[in-house]
């Protein structure tokens, strides 16, 4: 139905087989899919929704065309849950925002490929309210069950900025100065992008141009503080009573030997 042939073998229908076999080839061979005004969600032919299904036209055992009101309403229902609430990015992240995803890279998706630590967030809330992950210290539930004495300080918790990485499914290939978007380049330039050397660039997490953008993360400088300096004093107790309780059981262990307690 897309390409418009006809079964008729008069010159109208010849004509009409004519233009179905060039709008086929180009497919083939030039004509990108998604093409530069596809758009996710859009309901016409160059959109990602099925057009003629959502329309009710459908081709019978003959390849006559007729309606079905019963899937277009199907075909609609399933459109409407799908779209219904649109999708915000997971994080502040310019990187998110670099590459668009509609026209010819429409195909296109992020993927999340790991974490990158964040140090210079030290807040829960600061680091959630970013779309990043905060990881608590799992000591601080040991730590509250031990003696005041023995406790020592701990950070809350931990803050994790998600990792993602762009994968470029822009159709076709340029060979030249000629750029070719239909099927077959397109097929061509993934089996291109299967190269030992993407392959091997890709399991060291190296971005591979034209193929896929890896995000890459903050540098971030630490800012560490000499505890000792700032409390000398609560270091020497803590160690005090430490060597206090460590003398006190070696003198009970002694008694208790002596004796034969």
């Amino acid at each position: 139905m897309a390409t418009k042939a006809s079964k008729s073998g008069s010159f109208t229908g010849l004509k009409k087989n004519i233009e179905a076999f060039i709008k086929l080839t180009g497919g083939y061979l030039s004509d990108p899919n998604p093409s530069d005004s596809s758009y996710p969600g859009k309901k016409s032919r160059d959109g990602d929704i099925p057009y003629y299904d959502c329309n009710g036209t459908i081709a019978d055992t003959k390849g006559n065309k007729i309606s079905d009101p019963m899937m277009a309403m199907a075909c609609n229902a399933t459109v409407d849950v799908k779209y219904r609430n649109k999708e915000k990015p997971p994080t502040t992240d310019k990187f998110l925002k670099t590459f668009k995803l509609t026209g010819d890279k429409s195909s296109s998706y992020f993927v999340k490929v790991g974490n990158c630590p964040r140090p210079d967030i030290s807040q829960q809330k600061g680091c959630e309210s970013r779309g990043y992950d905060w990881v608590p210290n799992p000591l601080d539930k040991v730590m509250k069950k031990m003696p005041k004495i023995l406790r020592t300080e701990t950070k809350s918790g931990s803050c994790h900025q998600p990792r993602y990485m762009f994968v470029n499914n822009t159709p076709g290939m340029k060979i030249g100065p000629i750029k070719a978007r239909g099927l077959i380049p397109a097929l061509a330039n993934d089996f291109m992008s299967l190269s030992p050397d993407k392959i091997f660039a890709a399991l060291q997490g190296q971005s591979i141009t034209n193929y896929m953008t890896i995000q890459s993360c903050p540098k971030v400088k630490e800012g560490f503080r000499n505890y000792i300096n700032k409390h000398p004093w609560k270091i020497i107790n803590q160690k005090c009573i430490a060597y206090i309780i460590i003398l006190s059981i070696l003198i009970i262990i002694f008694i208790a030997y002596k004796f034969n307690f």
